[in-house]
C-alpha cells in the first residue's frame, strides 16, 4: 500500500470527483477519484517544486487482485503465491496502473475528438 506522511499528502484535503477534463487542476489541488481499478488520487506533492503527482490506494483493489494473478497464470504460466503480500501489491499495483493510464489515454481522445469537432462546427 502507498503510504502516506505529512509531507506526501495532495493539498486538498476533502476530495473531490475527477474533472474528466483535466487530472491537474489549474491551482494544484487534490483530485480524488474512484476509477475502475480502486481509489486513486492525483495532486502536488508537499516538498519544493511541488511536482505532480498519482497515489494509487491498493488496498481499494485487493478485491480483484485473484482475478488478476489468475490473468498473469493464464497468459505467461507465472504463478504468483498467494501468501506473498509484496507480490500481491507488485500486482494490484501493475494492474491499477495499467487501468488507470488506459482511462486517462480514453480521455485525452474524447476530448482531442471534441476539440476536433467543435473546431470544424466554427
Amino acid at each position: 500500500m502507498v503510504h502516506s506522511s505529512r509531507r506526501s499528502r495532495a493539498r486538498d484535503s476533502n476530495p473531490r470527483p475527477l474533472d474528466r477534463k483535466s487530472a491537474f487542476p489549474p491551482h494544484g489541488h487534490g483530485v480524488y477519484c474512484v476509477c475502475m481499478c480502486g481509489k486513486v488520487v492525483c495532486g502536488r506533492w508537499l516538498i519544493e517544486g511541488s511536482p505532480k503527482v498519482v497515489l494509487f490506494d491498493i488496498a481499494s483493489s485487493l478485491w480483484k487482485v485473484d482475478d488478476w494473478k489468475q490473468e498473469i497464470w493464464d497468459t505467461s504460466h507465472i504463478g504468483i503465491p498467494w501468501v506473498d503480500q509484496e507480490a500481491t501489491d507488485a500486482v494490484a499495483f501493475g494492474f491499477m496502473t495499467a487501468i488507470f493510464l488506459t482511462e486517462v489515454r480514453d480521455v485525452i481522445t474524447v476530448n482531442l475528438v471534441h476539440k476536433r469537432v467543435k473546431g470544424k462546427q466554427r
